[in-house]
């Protein structure tokens, strides 16, 4: 079983950085992120987000090809994850992702992130956003 999860377990490690839905919550609540700054949102197809994940440059595409809501503002990308209760790397679209782009003869494998290949956790350049609430 443990198997099965590898290469979603990987693109989660490498690509998925932090779950940041208080803040992203905040951001559309105060007027800073508006319901028009949402990739591939729209009323007919309204989703209920549970979370937002910031992630990296690399993943958003992946996700809009995917039909997935993707906020992309303040030098930033965040993930609006509409499944809770479970790990990502078992998320549909994470494993469908995972599946096409480490099958891809043109993927290197061990994809590298600032230096480090996937079995590692080196840092990556992560913007930190700061906000004053009222």
């Amino acid at each position: 079983m443990e198997e099965q999860y590898i290469d979603q377990r990987r693109l989660v490690n490498d690509y998925v950085l932090r779950n940041q839905t208080i803040l992203v919550n905040k951001l559309l609540q105060s007027g800073y992120i508006s319901l028009s700054d949402l990739n591939n949102s729209n009323k007919e197809d309204a989703r209920e987000i549970f979370e937002w994940w910031l992630i990296e440059p690399t993943l958003v595409n992946m996700l809009l090809d995917k039909d997935e809501v993707v906020v992309t503002e303040y030098n930033s990308h965040w993930w609006g994850r509409t499944t809770t209760g479970a790990p990502i790397y078992q998320d549909r679209v994470i494993e469908e992702i995972a599946e096409e782009f480490y099958s891809d003869p043109d993927t290197d494998r061990h994809v590298r992130r600032s230096g480090v290949d996937y079995e590692g956790r080196g840092s990556s350049p992560c913007p930190v956003l700061f906000f004053e609430f009222s």
